[in-house]
């Protein structure tokens, strides 16, 4: 017998489960309960720890389901989505979107600086080259799907003469976010080496 899965706002607070292999009920919450990043799941508490059968998944809400169920939410919630409705509409106005929003760098060794910024309550993230800043915009925490979507714009404007796109030290926490998503960076930074012909596995960040 499989775990049964529920997205958030399904009805399985109420919901009474049986373990297949002794036979406790009880409901979720009444269950032995463990929280992940996207999730969480309810085994029998009963059974022994390393052998318990998981009865229940719980998929945490995304943005799209809490504006699906509007009315389920509470006060807090609601708020919750419109500051991230705000958020992401300015998000949308101020992300780099074209190779052409970027200024021509001269050299065939353009290395780029990936920074983080906070100021007046906003979190940037801001291209630096050379020591000058090129780009700016809202920095997203876990943001590796930006940094590579950046660096693939990068590439389109500068080419081979793009040698690194190097994290700092300062943004790099809130670059990998809960993901750990560290060797994905390094992935990233390595075709950009690939394609400038400089590629040194020593300067990649561990």
């Amino acid at each position: 017998m499989s775990a049964k899965i529920f997205d958030a706002y399904d009805e399985w607070q109420t919901e009474v489960f049986t373990c297949p292999k002794c036979g406790w009920k009880g409901t979720f919450e009444e269950g032995y309960v463990e929280h992940y990043r996207e999730l969480m799941d309810s085994s029998c508490p009963e059974c022994d720890y390393y052998s318990t059968p998981m009865l229940a998944i719980v998929n945490y809400p995304r943005f799209s389901d809490m504006e699906k169920n509007w009315d389920k939410l509470s006060e807090r919630e609601k708020k919750y989505v419109r500051d991230r409705r705000v958020f992401l509409e300015k998000v949308e106005k101020m992300s780099l979107k074209s190779a052409s929003e970027l200024p021509d760098l001269f050299g065939q060794e353009n290395t780029i600086y990936w920074d983080f910024i906070e100021t007046d309550d906003e979190k940037y993230t801001v291209l630096i080259s050379d020591g000058v800043e090129i780009w700016r915009e809202l920095a997203l925490y876990g943001g590796y799907q930006r940094f590579k979507r950046v660096a693939e714009i990068l590439q389109e404007k500068y080419g081979s003469s793009l040698a690194d796109l190097i994290p700092t030290p300062g943004s790099w926490d809130y670059l990998i976010g809960d993901d750990y998503s560290s060797e994905l960076i390094k992935g990233i930074r390595v075709k950009i080496q690939d394609l400038h012909g400089n590629r040194s596995d020593n300067n990649v960040r561990k």
